[in-house]
């Protein structure tokens, strides 16, 4: 899935972690459960070792396992026997040198070296944990249902100077009458603002 794909079903796909809405500023202290209820470093900072949230259903009634957690990051990185038509998060990987489940309710990320912002990446918007059950091919298309009430659309995004990023127009509704996008970001040049 690309940012295109993402944007519309963020609020679809949960992450097993993900920023607490309800701080102002991201940091790493405002980083809260979603799928999983807990996590740990190991002493060397590379095992990040994940306990899931139990009863947990997909939109089709599918439990949620550890087993998805892995498929989802073997897609991401290619390893996989399906494929992503495009894969531009492939690369935000290459330090995860594998996932391993524990039964069906924990999973470890084993990182080649110590990287403190990977559980900043993971709460990103952009690190969705998938349903194994569906093909990425398919994706969509099955998951779609659940956005039935939603307004969704990608935009065309320009930088305005001393404006931030904004969106210019929406290229395509999922559903109903969209209003125009009304959104911004702000961009910083600041080093420290990047993961």
């Amino acid at each position: 899935m690309t940012i295109y794909a993402l944007r519309p079903v963020m609020g679809v796909f949960n992450n097993l972690v993900m920023y607490d809405q309800h701080v102002k500023q991201n940091s790493m202290a405002s980083i809260v459960p979603d799928l999983a209820s807990s996590w740990s470093w190991d002493e060397d900072s590379t095992r990040l070792t994940f306990k899931l949230h139990e009863g947990i259903k997909w939109h089709d009634g599918q439990p949620f396992t550890a087993k998805d957690v892995k498929c989802t990051w073997d897609l991401l990185q290619g390893k996989a026997s399906d494929k992503l038509r495009i894969n531009p998060r492939k690369a935000w990987y290459r330090n995860l040198d594998e996932v391993m489940t524990n039964g069906d309710f924990e999973v470890t990320f084993r990182l080649k070296r110590p990287q403190p912002a990977f559980l900043a990446l993971l709460a990103s918007g952009f690190s969705p944990v998938y349903p194994c059950h569906v093909s990425p091919r398919d994706m969509l298309r099955n998951c779609l249902p659940a956005l039935k009430n939603a307004v969704c659309f990608s935009a065309t995004w320009t930088l305005l100077p001393g404006r931030g990023l904004r969106p210019m127009r929406a290229a395509r509704c999922f559903t109903g009458n969209a209003p125009k996008p009304r959104s911004s970001m702000r961009s910083s040049r600041a080093s420290a603002a990047a993961i």
